[in-house]
């Protein structure tokens, strides 16, 4: 599948990996945000957001705590986890993408 495909899997609840990538388990998933129960909703294109992020993407955080956005992760091939992957020019291009 492409990179978009990969991407709205992974905000779904999935997991996705490269068939390309040398490291093998590695794969990358959604660590969901965290918002008060009084952070501002909009609605945006008939969907609760966030700061332009659909709410089902968060968990309810404590009283006035400060918002924490959701961030897409990479668990490694070591087995440590990357906090804030970005994906490379060839990963968003490639059509090799699957779920895991």
């Amino acid at each position: 599948m492409n990179f978009g495909h990969a991407i709205e899997a992974v905000k779904n609840g999935k997991r996705a990996a490269r068939a390309g990538w040398n490291g093998k388990k590695m794969f990358v998933y959604l660590m969901p945000g965290s918002a008060p129960l009084a952070t501002e909703v909009r609605e945006l294109n008939g969907v609760d957001t966030i700061n332009s992020v659909r709410t089902d993407l968060f968990q309810d955080g404590d009283t006035d705590t400060a918002v924490r956005m959701p961030s897409f992760c990479l668990r490694a091939a070591d087995g440590s986890n990357v906090v804030g992957w970005l994906a490379s020019q060839t990963d968003m291009a490639a059509e090799d993408w699957e779920l895991v």
